[in-house]
């Protein structure tokens, strides 16, 4: 049992808050004196104390360890009576000052404890009665034995007292009833209060004592036990063993010594008291039991209290050991101040004058080969021609036993205080330390505060520093095979070894000792575990030039702080609960190993197994200097410059097996530079499965136009509707898949079945939710490459980058919770900038994003970018059925008046087909109103966020007002301001001036109202959400952005709704902006421009 065992949190645990609370208030008011502390067998310690309350209350403290579980058991004379505030004041001074005997011993309290035995009993009351019982002739008698300890034991009996003086039959009574408000008959105060005493004493060990006949005698063998049994003394009713043995009374203290015994054969060690004694008592205070006298009292002795036990159950020594063995005795034990056996002579002789040599001897208590439980420490004599003397007690002249001389040593204690004073200068502090052999203790000192780390770095300041000048003042420095040592590696190992056909890694690091190489990741993995958070650990170590790492075997490592912060950064990012296999090293995947970057291209690291790690960190780091790599023949377009790069780039991650984030701004072409991509690997012969692309519903049709348009080569398949058949062995026949991430979760199974040359996730932040069914489902999907394209990889918190990470490079950041301890938490609630650097550094190869303004030079002055969306659902059954409608209704008009007579016609139904391609509520149709549903706005709701979070400006035109009301109402709800200018707009300046001043980033207007005479230079961005007949018409409103004055790049987005009549009238601009452009200036003047048959031909099915 040892005090690190004992904490505040137990003493809590055991007595309650409130008195725990209360109890370290008295411990710290100094109201506690522990009087006695016995060690027994099985990890037991028996405490007893006084603690002055209102009144001075007597304490027993048990304090048990079994295992790893430690309980307290207080018994106190209060009230309480048991596990109250005097307890737990006793149990935190125990803490808090007590300390470990070094060998099982009761601390004898000497004169201190005899005096107050004697007070006790002449201040005892004399017997009495309570009222109602002062003619009764029942009485509590007690019954005294001793166990078979030679402990001193009780039994509570209620008996009569006869006419002649005499003790009637006795029964055993039972300490309850003693104790209530209304004892038994014939219990008088102090009969009530030995109760009381006797209940605390018993708490514990036979559960609530009654004192029936089939429990046993209480023994006494606490302080709590030893004032009953003073009290019981004094009451004239105590007996020995049964009422009719002798009376019991209280005697005078007598003398303790030992003494030899001459016998037949030799000599015997025996211990007498004067007058003798029928046997000596080892309670928590010596007592004796005189059974002639009948008398009971304590004993008084200058003997260790430890070796009373042992001197009691001395053997016989023969004649011929005498010689050799009494000068051991004496020498050994000092203490026990033995007389010469008769015909033993001792040599006399004086040491003085003469000055100490200082011996310190370093050495270690406790288990050397377990760090956490080595006590290191120094060992402080002086030797006087030697004679050593080892204790802090200043006295001039010490005896000492060398052999069979005996030696007065005068001592130099001017000296000797000056080298106490020299420890503590080095920060060294004295042990309260404890020696069997002598009743003083040694000079021990050591570092006793502070963690182990901060004992032994103190140690090592003390050896580096202190010893080379003690040894230069003349000290003798002895160092035990115990002891510190402390290493210094010479050459820092890496190993990497392949753990399966998974790409798995095993790695070990460490440092290399005289040709042994230690790994040193499960000593870091430890300090890991210890440390309050990995960025506590991280501050300690970066605060100090050195740290000190265990070895084993009272071992330690010295390493330069800043070799260490290079290896635990990285060991911190992969750190988990368990990091580290059986044999101690770290399993990565081929993503996490990458974060072994710095470690691996570190010079001074021999790193073993390593290479392809090495060259592909390396050409990660070099990423910008990637080799070009060649357009592919089938691809019809050219790449801008900073298109060329993004396909370098991902032909870079394609060769080392490598996902990626393509993370441009919206209209710089992500879609391009992945159709070449793709392309690439099919004239490569590369492409040996498919290519599935992932994308919103709103944008499947237009990557199926991009990859007709600049891809002819690859066999695509839209994989959309109801009658898709995503059967695996067909789907094998295709060079590119696209579908929805809806989709993607309905056929997952049939998906799960194919390993795809790569996976392609557009607007890639639909999968920014990590627990969502549509990310766990293509978190299963099996590709060689993996990639995102997203304009906005992070929209809201940092969980949403490691949801689309998950997906492209799986374990290279890490599980979520580690993520969020190490980067998330530190830089969103603390500001952490290294760590948000750090995280910045990581990602950094695997994330390419350019902005508008930062390939500006790269871009023509406007960039018209059209937009396909499709009709879903409810909204393209109701077109069709429009369409067809309409279109009857319209032909049977046309056969009765003829074409240019129907033109009123034909255009009232591409006017409803219009309005329910931009959104169904246009229309004053109760199948229409009942739509809440519309795929163009929906796309536009996608895009605005995106491109303000670009630093876009927007211009948004409509010929319908009511269709910007809607768009206003959307804008609402994701709180973007916003300017409106219709027909119906009376300030349209302040509207204008609130845009171009930067107040609100987007500008709601109709074309008609706006279409000209405005200057709106500060929009970087057009959107024409609905296409109008004449394209001179859109251009004039486009050129309200694109005019002189306009210092940045527009990009103009035509939103057209898929197979429906937009599509056809954005065929017939073209054809019309190329006959105008071929003959004359093309103008806005005048109507739609349209002749009735190519009005008529708009309603045809395609």
């Amino acid at each position: 049992m040892s005090t690190a065992t004992l904490n505040a949190a137990g003493i809590v645990q055991n007595f309650g808050s409130i008195y725990a609370q209360r109890g370290s208030v008295y411990q710290q008011e100094k109201r506690v004196e522990i009087t006695s502390l016995l060690e027994k067998p099985g990890g037991q310690v028996v405490i007893s104390a006084r603690v002055n309350g209102s009144k001075t209350y007597r304490v027993s403290l048990t304090v048990v360890a079994q295992g790893e579980d430690l309980w307290l058991e207080g018994a106190c004379s209060c009230p309480v009576g048991n596990d109250c505030k005097h307890c737990a004041a006793v149990a935190y001074e125990y803490l808090r000052n007590g300390l470990e005997p070094a060998v099982p011993t009761l601390k004898s309290v000497g004169k201190t404890a005899v005096e107050r035995w004697l007070e006790n009993l002449l201040q005892a009351p004399a017997p009495t009665l309570t009222h109602s019982n002062l003619h009764s002739q029942i009485r509590i008698a007690y019954l005294l034995s001793l166990d078979t300890d030679k402990l001193p034991q009780v039994k509570v009996v209620r008996t009569q007292l006869l006419k002649n003086g005499t003790w009637g039959k006795s029964r055993s009574q039972d300490l309850l009833s003693l104790t209530s408000s209304s004892p038994p008959e014939g219990v008088s105060e102090a009969d009530q209060e030995i109760a009381r005493l006797l209940r605390a004493e018993s708490f514990g060990r036979f559960g609530s004592y009654q004192g029936s006949a089939s429990q046993p005698p209480i023994p006494l063998n606490s302080g709590l036990g030893l004032l009953a049994l003073e009290k019981i003394l004094s009451t004239q009713r105590c007996h020995w063993e049964d009422t009719e043995g002798p009376l019991v009374i209280a005697g005078a203290p007598r003398h303790l010594q030992a003494t030899w015994q001459s016998t037949a054969r030799g000599e015997r060690l025996q211990l007498i008291t004067d007058p003798p004694c029928s046997d000596i008592l080892i309670s928590p205070e010596l007592l004796y039991w005189d059974a002639v006298q009948g008398q009971m009292g304590p004993l008084e002795s200058d003997l260790e209290r430890s070796l009373i036990p042992l001197l009691l159950k001395a053997p016989e020594i023969p004649r011929s050991t005498l010689e050799s063995l009494v000068p051991r005795l004496h020498e050994r034990l000092p203490q026990l101040h033995l007389p010469l056996p008769t015909g033993l002579e001792m040599e006399q002789r004086e040491v003085q004058g003469i000055l100490p040599v200082v011996h310190l001897t370093l050495t270690v208590a406790g288990k050397s080969d377990s760090p956490a439980e080595a006590l290191h420490l120094a060992r402080l004599e002086f030797d006087y021609a030697g004679a050593r003397i080892s204790t802090p007690v200043m006295r001039e002249v010490q005896t000492l036993f060398q052999g069979r001389a005996r030696l007065r040593v005068y001592r130099a204690l001017a000296q000797e205080q000056e080298a106490l004073k020299t420890l503590t200068h080095w920060g060294l502090s004295a042990l309260p330390w404890k020696d069997p052999r002598t009743s003083e203790p040694p000079l021990r000192f050591g570092f006793p505060l502070g963690s182990l780390m901060e004992k032994v770095t103190a140690w090592d300041r003390f050896l580096q520093t202190a010893v080379p000048e003690l040894k230069q003042k003349g000290w003798q420095i002895h160092t035990d095979s115990g002891f510190l040592r402390i290493e210094e590696g010479q050459d820092w190992f890496g190993q990497v070894d392949t753990a399966n056909e998974n790409g798995w890694f095993e790695l070990s690091l460490g440092i290399e000792i005289q040709g042994e190489q230690i790994n040193l990741l499960p000593i870091l993995v430890g300090l890991l575990r210890q440390a309050e958070s990995p960025q506590q650990l991280r501050a300690m170590v970066g605060a100090q030039s050195t740290v000190l790492l265990p070895l084993g075997e009272s071992r330690w490592l010295r390493v330069p702080s800043q070799r260490l912060l290079a290896i635990l950064d990285t060991l911190i990012e992969l750190y988990d609960k368990e990091p580290l296999n059986e044999e101690g090293k770290l399993e990565l995947s081929e993503s996490e190993s990458l974060q072994l970057h710095l470690l691996l291209n570190d010079p001074e690291l021999n790193w073993q197994g390593a290479g392809r790690l090495q060259e592909l960190c390396q050409n990660l780091q070099k990423f910008k200097g990637i080799t070009t790599s060649e357009v592919p023949a089938g691809l019809k377009t050219e790449l801008r410059p900073y298109q060329q790069e993004g396909l370098n780039w991902l032909q870079f991650l394609r060769q080392y097996g490598l996902g990626g984030v393509l993370a441009d701004d919206m209209g710089l072409g992500k879609t391009i530079q992945a159709l070449a991509h793709i392309l690439i690997e099919k004239e490569a012969d590369r492409l040996t499965s498919p290519a599935l692309v992932v994308v919103p519903a709103s944008l499947l049709f237009n990557w199926q136009r991009e990859a007709a348009r600049f891809a002819p080569a690859l066999n695509s398949l839209v994989l959309h509707g109801t009658q898709r058949n995503p059967d695996p062995e067909e789907l094998q026949a295709y060079d590119l898949i696209i579908t929805t991430y809806a989709l993607v979760r309905q056929d997952l199974a049939r998906h799960k079945r194919i390993h795809y040359a790569m996976i392609l996730l557009d607007e890639a932040q639909n999968i920014k939710n990590p627990s969502s069914k549509t990310a766990q489902a293509l978190f299963q999907l099996q590709a060689s490459q993996r990639l995102a394209l997203t304009g906005t990889p992070m929209e809201n918190h940092l969980a949403e980058l490691w949801s689309i990470y998950r997906f492209v490079m799986p374990g290279f950041l890490g599980p979520l919770d580690r993520f969020t301890r190490l980067f998330r938490t530190p830089i969103e609630k603390l500001a952490d900038t290294p760590r948000r650097l750090q995280l910045q550094e990581r990602i950094k190869p695997f994330l390419l994003r350019r902005t508008k303004q930062a390939v500006l030079d790269d871009l023509p002055e406007k960039t018209e970018i059209v937009r396909y969306i499709a009709l879903e659902g409810k909204q393209r059954d109701l077109y069709e059925t429009l369409r067809v409608a309409m279109d009857a209704r319209v032909r049977e008009e046309v056969q009765k008046m003829g074409v240019k007579r129907s033109q009123i016609m034909i255009l009232d139904a591409l006017l409803k087909l219009r309005q329910l391609c931009c959104d169904p509520r246009l229309l004053a149709m109760q199948e229409a109103l009942a739509l809440n549903k519309s795929a163009k706005l929906e796309a536009l709701m996608e895009m605005v966020p995106e491109i303000l979070s670009e630093g876009g400006r927007i211009l948004i035109f409509s010929q319908f007002v009511s269709m910007l009301r809607l768009i206003e109402n959307e804008l609402k709800v994701l709180n973007i301001d916003y300017a409106l200018l219709t027909g119906e707009t009376r300030q349209r300046e302040r509207e204008v001036d609130r845009f171009q001043n930067g107040e609100v980033p987007v500008f709601l207007i109709s074309l008609k109202a706006g279409g000209v005479g405005l200057n709106l230079t500060a929009a970087d961005t057009v959107i024409h959400y609905d296409p109008w007949w004449n394209p001179a018409v859109e251009n004039q409103a486009t050129d309200r952005a694109w005019r002189i004055g306009q210092d940045k790049r527009v990009f103009v987005y035509k939103l057209i709704a898929e197979k429906t009549v937009e599509e056809k009238i954005l065929t017939l601009q073209a054809k019309k902006q190329a006959l105008v452009a071929g003959i004359y200036a093309e103008t806005a003047e005048g109507g739609h421009g349209v002749t009735a048959d190519e009005l008529l031909a708009l309603l045809q099915a395609d």
